[in-house]
């Protein structure tokens, strides 16, 4: 079977990030230069590296993040 390849548009609209971050963390998501200009992103890596990344509820908590209150803040004007 032949490893699915996806362009930074395709692999920014499954992260719902921007095509500009795609590019900036292309090392990290194991992009392969096709051209002079070009990058593919191994659709097969991206899952791999979808699936290590902690659950936004698996992650760990700061000591100060006790909960919604933790969170006010003071304005003085």
């Amino acid at each position: 079977m032949t490893p699915a390849y996806l362009t930074a548009q395709q692999v920014a609209e499954r992260l719902q990030v921007s095509v500009s971050w795609v590019y900036k963390h292309k090392d990290l998501l194991g992009a392969v230069r096709v051209g002079e200009r070009m990058w593919r992103f191994p659709e097969e890596q991206l899952h791999a590296h979808l699936a290590s990344r902690p659950q936004a509820d698996q992650r760990p908590r700061r000591a100060d993040e006790e909960g919604a209150d933790a969170r006010l803040w003071r304005l003085t004007y």
